[in-house]
């Protein structure tokens, strides 16, 4: 013998973010200001993205953050940055909260005015 129908659930599938491809500035790079950091978005491009989050570290495993955003779109430019070495990296959420993996780890240098 068969009980009574449950109430109707719904639930929602995401598939993973693919992890962002960072373009810009390419690792290694020496700058003397705040260099603007760019990646692709992966492909499909900006498929069902809603942000991405950037770290800038001065340790190469991000156990510091120098600074860290959320942002709309993919590229991003930081406040100033003091002389120093620093490591980025960047990941997709989309729309459900779920979360890329990290992309690759850069690095850049900001270096005194000659």
């Amino acid at each position: 013998d068969w009980g009574d129908w449950t109430p109707p659930y719904s639930f929602n599938v995401s598939t993973k973010p693919v992890p962002p491809v960072l373009l810009a500035p390419v690792s290694g790079t020496q700058t003397t200001t705040s260099p603007e950091l760019s990646w692709d978005p992966g492909i499909p491009v900006h498929w069902n993205t809603a942000h991405y989050e950037v770290q800038i570290s001065d340790a190469p495993y991000f156990s510091t953050l120098i600074r860290s955003a959320n942002i709309p779109d993919p590229s991003y430019l930081p406040d100033p940055l003091e002389v120093g070495t620093y490591y980025w990296r960047v990941r997709a959420v989309n729309a459900l909260g779920v979360r890329s993996k990290w992309s690759t780890i850069w690095s850049f240098a900001v270096i005194d005015t000659p």
